[in-house]
């Protein structure tokens, strides 16, 4: 059974207008936008993406270059030549974070901010923005405001918060939608709000599929930084038993994996 929602947005005199169309099948959301995915190359990093970008950051550590990543953003570069898909830029905009990441991690800070603030201007360039897309959105904007002056920081906060609620918006069901939530909230200074709406988030988000489509080329991310960040916070606040059941679980589903740390103060 298909249920058809059409979600159509109008900007005053009909300058632009445009609509989405959303397919409801068996639980599951799927979204046309990335339909032109399908014309991707077989056999190219996008047979996994989001793995691949992950394995060359490391790869970037441990040689201390970025040989790894310069031949990822020809791929993508040569992707979006060919297919103009937003889903190339949605994995565009993830390596420039991962690039970020490397940067800001050897405290290479300008190279860091650069990055990261590519990354935002690749994603803004989607029209079309589906819950996935809006959740980057978020979460790079979210790390972008340590680098950026004060007069900025207002503004990008605002922006982050916005396209994270759309995100969730447009799925409630988005793990990644429920991570960003949980960590934009906690890195926001307590005098500002923050520390509110963590733990809601992120006992949904476990719970829920870290994939929102069947599009092989689609993200996963989520679940695990959710599990490391709820057991982060348990530890913060002294629910020492909440964290040491929750690393049981975890352990448990993800032998092989590790809790991610965070730097929160």
């Amino acid at each position: 059974m298909k249920k058809i929602i059409v979600a159509i947005l109008m900007i005053c005199f009909g300058v632009i207008a445009y609509k989405t169309i959303y397919i409801k099948e068996e639980g599951e959301l799927f979204d046309y936008n990335l339909k032109k995915s399908s014309a991707i190359s077989k056999g190219s990093l996008f047979t996994s993406p989001e793995s691949t970008i992950e394995e060359s950051l490391k790869e970037s550590k441990k040689n201390n270059n970025i040989d790894k990543f310069l031949d990822l953003e020809k791929q993508l570069q040569n992707e979006y030549n060919k297919t103009s898909s937003s889903l190339v830029l949605y994995w565009q905009a993830y390596l420039g974070y991962a690039k970020s990441r490397y940067y800001n991690e050897l405290g290479y800070m300008d190279k860091a901010k650069e990055e990261i603030l590519g990354s935002v201007e690749i994603l803004e360039r989607i029209t079309l923005k589906n819950s996935d897309d809006y959740a980057l959105l978020g979460m790079l904007q979210g790390f972008a405001i340590p680098f950026l002056k004060k007069q900025k920081v207002v503004v990008y906060s605002i922006k982050a918060r916005k396209n994270i609620a759309e995100s969730l918006k447009l799925d409630s069901t988005n793990v990644r939608g429920h991570f960003v939530a949980a960590n934009n909230d906690a890195y926001t200074p307590k005098e500002f709000g923050g520390g509110q709406i963590i733990e809601k988030h992120l006992k949904k988000a476990i719970e829920l599929s870290p994939k929102t489509s069947k599009n092989s080329f689609s993200p996963s991310w989520g679940k695990i930084e959710s599990y490391s960040l709820l057991i982060f916070h348990y530890r913060q606040i002294g629910e020492m038993d909440k964290a040491d059941n929750l690393l049981k679980r975890f352990n448990k589903l993800y032998p092989e994996q590790e809790i991610m740390g965070f730097e929160i103060d």
